[in-house]
């Protein structure tokens, strides 16, 4: 069977040699490697061109401001492989990520496979010692378990391989989304009673950071895009209503000076509670030495204090775009109750 790994870009090039070389190590001769540039301007697709003259297993095509959904439209549209493996750039696969994910497929046993996903190693010095900032990262960023089972719904996006026809069967990604399709994918998936697996040795994995800036986006952005799905919004009722009225607080402490006493105290606490989450998170995963440890008491405050801004700020700017919500929920309803194509 033919495999077609499928790879949305757009400004990856950090990395981008590592990923084609690895995954150039897994194809087979008759298998892709299909990329799809969303519109790069810092020489992904120049790179990418590169492998493809060298290549023949290297496609490159262009789809300018697609997003991943569509992106992964494209590449599935142009490529007439029975296997579709999907992965994203800036994501880093095991060496034998791409034979593990497809084994359950190929022997039979599954229409739909899901890896694991773990957190790149980011070796940096930090007051004259290397650490895995990487492991510090996930320990804030991702205090949960990361893919490591079957519990919960199956896995939409990086680190997925399936049947082709399950692509076909649902009409394929939705296109119009900024964030969020790979979940969407998924609940439109399940009504098919596709036969999932777990490949717990087919690893992928995650780039956190690289610096305090990417890891602050990322916390805004995560943040922002739960307002975009109304289930998940739903679900996070509780945190969400909690955050506004400190908000709202907020905004009467600029004209009541006095309430910024118990507000400071209260965040305080609150950083303090993230803190100590973080540091059990990091011990748990890492068994640090006792000078990582000591190191770590430092990044931490850090880290967390970022996180507790990038909420709030994520949080506005949901609040900002609801005005914009009742046109693509309806989209979402739209796109998982629709008829299958014939």
């Amino acid at each position: 069977m033919k495999i077609a790994v499928v790879v949305p870009v757009k400004n990856e090039i950090d990395g981008l040699g590592e990923l084609v070389t690895s995954l150039l190590k897994q194809v087979s001769a008759g298998d892709e490697l299909v990329f799809v540039d969303a519109g790069s301007t810092d020489g992904t697709r120049d790179l990418l061109r590169e492998f493809a003259a060298k290549d023949p297993r290297v496609r490159l095509l262009v789809s300018e401001g697609a997003f991943p959904g569509k992106a992964r439209n494209v590449a599935i549209r142009n490529t007439n492989a029975d296997i579709i493996a999907q992965i994203d750039g800036g994501n880093h696969p095991d060496e034998n990520w791409l034979q593990n994910i497809v084994a359950p497929i190929l022997r039979g046993e599954a229409d739909y496979s899901m890896g694991a996903v773990a957190v790149l190693p980011m070796r940096r010095r930090f007051l004259g010692r290397m650490m895995d900032m990487g492991a510090v990262y996930g320990a804030s960023l991702h205090r949960g378990e990361f893919r490591n089972g079957t519990a919960g719904p199956p896995a939409g996006g990086a680190s997925v391989a399936y049947l082709r026809w399950i692509w076909e069967k649902t009409g394929g990604f939705p296109e119009w989304l900024r964030f969020g399709s790979d979940p969407l994918y998924v609940r439109r998936i399940m009504p098919l009673h596709p036969r999932i697996c777990y490949a717990g040795d087919a690893v992928l994995f995650w780039q956190l950071g690289p610096t305090l800036r990417h890891v602050f986006r990322r916390q805004v952005n995560r943040e922002a895009d739960k307002f975009h799905d109304p289930v998940t919004l739903r679900r996070g009722m509780r945190a969400l209503s909690a955050r506004v009225v400190m908000l709202f607080a907020m905004a009467v402490a600029c004209v009541i000076p006095l309430l910024w006493i118990p507000l400071t105290l209260l965040l305080g606490a609150l950083l303090a509670l993230q803190t100590a989450k973080s540091v059990k998170t990091y011990c748990q995963r890492v068994k640090p030495e006792p000078q990582d440890l000591l190191r770590v008491l430092l990044i931490f405050p850090v880290l967390d204090c970022l996180g507790i801004v990038a909420r709030f700020a994520g949080t506005v700017r949901g609040i900002l775009w609801l005005r914009n919500a009742r046109r693509e929920w309806a989209a979402r309803r739209s796109y998982v109750i629709r008829d299958y194509p014939v």
